[in-house]
């Protein structure tokens, strides 16, 4: 069985980033939205990433940015992959030359039939991720939502899913065994104080993952 994809997001500090790329995480995310407590600007890339990210791909995690705000930050050249968490159409989305992930945020109402309508507008996003919904924060609420969902579109899916929300070290071995998805991703399940990562909770975490 091949191991689950993981991604580590919100990361700030250059301590945080290293401990995620000692680890052998798959990706990185850098929150690129400025009412995020986990957000950073496009001046800050330098200071928070090493110079040998190994294999460790990084993330730019956007919510309805202008392209010019994209195209700032894909000016380091030390982007691998975008994000989108909120409205953007898929020919945006694609519009940049790097692969992209969409996101959607699942509701308590939302049903099967129109989150498998949402992956077939984003066809040619590189990944889909499913998270909590929430109208503010998008994405790293803390809350989790019914499981049973993803389970279901996981089985069904052709594209790359990846199950975050509400993820954390005690609960995410449970996640990978109900739902099988491609990949996790975590933002407050693994800090200390909001915006700021805690390191055991980090290898913890890693850990739960490729113990499921």
């Amino acid at each position: 069985m091949a191991k689950t994809w993981i991604k580590m997001c919100g990361l700030k500090q250059i301590q945080e980033v290293n401990a995620a790329v000692e680890l052998g995480v798959d990706a990185i995310g850098l929150v690129f939205y400025a009412p995020s407590s986990r957000s950073i600007d496009a001046v800050d890339i330098e200071q928070v990433l090493p110079n040998e990210l190994q294999d460790t791909k990084v993330v730019a995690l956007f919510v309805d940015p202008k392209k010019e705000e994209v195209e700032a930050v894909l000016a380091s050249g030390r982007i691998d992959l975008l994000q989108f968490h909120g409205r953007e159409e898929p020919s945006f989305c694609a519009s940049f030359g790097k692969p992209y992930l969409k996101a959607v945020g699942v509701t308590e109402a939302a049903d099967i039939a129109s989150i498998e309508a949402f992956f077939s507008v984003y066809e040619s996003a590189q990944y889909v991720l499913l998270d909590t919904f929430d109208a503010q924060d998008h994405g790293g609420t803390g809350h989790s939502f019914d499981w049973s969902q993803a389970a279901a579109l996981s089985a069904k899916s052709k594209q790359k899913m990846i199950l975050a929300g509400g993820l954390d070290p005690e609960n995410v071995g449970a996640a990978i065994t109900r739902v099988a998805p491609f990949g996790v991703d975590v933002s407050s399940g693994i800090e200390a104080t909001k915006g700021r990562k805690d390191i055991n909770k980090m290898k913890q975490f890693f850990e739960g993952v490729r113990r499921a």
